[in-house]
């Protein structure tokens, strides 16, 4: 029967010999405890424990009951009981450290017991980590700081337990620790992408500014305005407009005041040189963001956008040859400067794809205008307003970078050809591998619906991967090869390509708005189960599959099993057919190519052609028929 509620149990119980309620009292009294009445559930239980005080279950099940009835410290002792009589219950282990954690008084040694228990079957628990953190809430800093240091030793990419450490330096006013393991942390690239992270340190320059003489601290200043970068790049994707321009206006400041620094270390003109860069870009995707949400006219987002994306495209990247670059004795700190050369790398790629799709047809004339008037100082102050609306803000225009720099009258500003501005795609590749929107977004500068063959080059990070496999016909995660990740790359891209034709045909109407808008501000370009696919191949081949791995693999298979169309794929004959020429260019591109390696990927793509051409004649005869 359907026991959905208490009267229905009821009924069922009043049909049970009264002689039999105490022997079948457990399972009265699960009935009670899913119909919400605790109480009876609570006796009927306890009846049956009486009889039979050695039953595991029935002390779990008393737990249950009376964690439900909010009673805690009872179900603690439940559970312990239930524990004792079955030390298999791992799971309860865990079940009781949640409940002394949640109780507002504990006694600390008998909390210690049982996280020693538990931390032997669950040493990463966050449950026990928070017992943890409350039973060291009375000490001293010294052991404080020990505690979190011990954590991060077993857990260093949980971002919490930094942001705990960086509160303690803090509360303690010792500003420097907080300000150095900051910056140890952010060499480690462990958080780039995590937005929580940006906005909890950025605090933590502000405050060690003033407390220690940093003016000219030319490492400081690096560090802080990196940081600031990468937050405001952040909150563009993710925050609110208001969010976003009080990021920029910190970024404003703080780099005039970096300005003033009087150092001429190869390394921080580079650094800084990529800042100034950046931030007019970010200056450019702030506009088009304040135009998206209806708080500029397209017209305005547009002018004055283009003008900061040409100036920031006239910023080169870190020049990773040079002899400062070269000779940098620490890895942890040569890899920040790889990810800011990455990161300029796709600065370049955006501003210049963003510019080029700006100054089209009757809007170009006004768009070049517009960028003769930015010369004049009435017009950056128009250009500051527009950026900076708050009045705090527009009080302190005399230390901003925008107003005092001379970027708008000395810059020989050209607007760069699409194929100079792919020279940078390798970096935004090499940067945003496992990131299928940001690679499509690229792609789709270059191509466009019309395009009957589509290109896709590899990326370096699948390359150890063979290139062809000869088990076709199965989708084991083992056979998967390069041709499987064209494939899929340009069927994403296809798809891609149509629904960008079609808001190009709705945008036409405003002929100051961009075709496509950058990537971090417009919508998904791909389905989620595209996304889902290209993350969860990127994790296999880059060896970060450590958790869900039975969830990863059956998302590969599937995704195979679309590409290498075994049954029901769902692709369209015009995405297989655009797959099978474009491998058909391949093979006449690799014609003539006599090597081993040339004469393995002709096999490849000959093979895999005629796989998507069988299929495309397959499909026609049944839409004829």
């Amino acid at each position: 029967m359907s026991r959905r509620n208490r009267k229905d149990v009821d009924r069922y119980v009043s049909h049970i010999p009264e002689k039999e309620k105490t022997s079948r009292g457990y399972q009265i009294s699960v009935l009670y405890n899913e119909a919400g009445d605790y109480e009876t559930a609570k006796r009927y239980l306890a009846s049956y424990i009486s009889t039979r005080e050695n039953v595991p279950q029935a002390h779990k099940l008393m737990g249950q009951i009376l964690e439900s009835s909010k009673n805690k410290e009872d179900a603690i002792e439940s559970y312990k009981r239930s524990f004792q009589l079955d030390s298999k219950q791992k799971d309860l282990l865990l079940k009781i450290c949640e409940l002394y954690g949640s109780l507002k008084n504990i006694d600390p040694e008998r909390a210690k017991y049982w996280v020693e228990q538990a931390e032997r079957f669950h040493p990463n628990s966050s449950v026990l980590f928070r017992l943890k953190e409350r039973v060291m809430s009375g000490a001293n800093f010294e052991d404080l700081e020990d505690f979190y240091a011990k954590q991060l030793a077993k857990n260093y990419t949980e971002v919490n337990l930094h942001t705990k450490l960086i509160d303690l330096y803090l509360s303690e006013d010792k500003v420097g620790n907080a300000y150095r393991h900051t910056v140890d942390v952010e060499k480690t690239l462990a958080f780039v992408d995590n937005i929580v992270w940006y906005e909890n340190i950025s605090r933590v320059f502000q405050t060690y500014q003033k407390k220690e003489r940093c003016q000219a601290d030319t490492s400081f200043h690096m560090h802080r305005l990196i940081v600031l970068c990468n937050l405001v790049y952040l909150q563009i994707k993710e925050r609110e407009i208001v969010t976003c321009a009080q990021s920029l206006y910190m970024l404003d400041q703080s780099l005039q005041e970096a300005m003033m620094v009087k150092s001429q270390k190869p390394e921080w003109m580079s650094v800084l040189c990529e800042v100034q860069g950046m931030y007019y870009f970010l200056c450019g995707l702030l506009l088009l963001k304040r135009a998206n949400k209806g708080q500029l006219v397209w017209k305005d987002a547009s002018s004055f956008s283009v003008v900061c994306f040409l100036l920031s495209y006239n910023f080169p990247v870190i020049n990773r040859t040079s002899a400062w670059y070269v000779q940098s004795k620490s890895v942890q700190l040569q890899k920040f400067y790889d990810r800011v050369y990455l990161f300029g790398c796709y600065r370049l790629s955006q501003a210049g794809y963003i510019a080029s799709s700006l100054l089209h047809g009757e809007a170009s004339t006004q768009l070049n205008t517009q960028r003769q008037q930015l010369r004049t100082p009435q017009a950056r102050d128009k250009l500051y307003d527009v950026m900076f609306t708050m009045r705090e803000m527009r009080e302190k225009k005399d230390r901003s970078y925008l107003i005092q720099s001379d970027h708008f009258c000395t810059a020989q500003v050209v607007v760069p050809s699409k194929k100079l501005v792919s020279e940078n795609d390798k970096g935004v590749e090499e940067l945003f591998a496992d990131d299928l929107d940001q690679l499509v977004w690229m792609a789709l500068q270059k191509y466009s619906v019309k395009d009957q063959v589509l290109t896709y080059n590899g990326l370096a990070v699948f390359n150890k991967l063979p290139f062809s496999t000869d088990d076709i016909d199965s989708a084991s995660l083992e056979s998967l090869c390069q041709l499987d990740i064209q494939a899929f790359f340009l069927a994403a891209l296809r798809c891609a390509s149509i629904d960008y034709e079609e808001q190009r045909r709705i945008n036409r109407r405003d002929q100051f708005r961009p075709y496509i808008l950058p990537a971090c501000l417009c919508s998904s370009l791909c389905t989620s189960q595209q996304v889902d696919w290209w993350t969860a191949m990127y994790k296999f081949c880059t060896g970060k599959a450590k958790e869900n791995f039975p969830k990863l693999r059956a998302t590969i298979q599937r995704g195979l099993e679309v590409i290498r169309l075994k049954g029901p794929h769902g692709m369209s004959v015009v995405s297989i057919t655009n797959i099978a020429k474009s491998f058909d260019q391949k093979v006449k591109e690799l014609e003539t190519d006599r090597s081993v390696e040339g004469q393995e990927r002709l096999t490849g793509y000959n093979g895999r052609a005629a796989l998507y051409w069988k299929e495309v004649l397959g499909m026609v005869e049944r839409l004829q028929g």
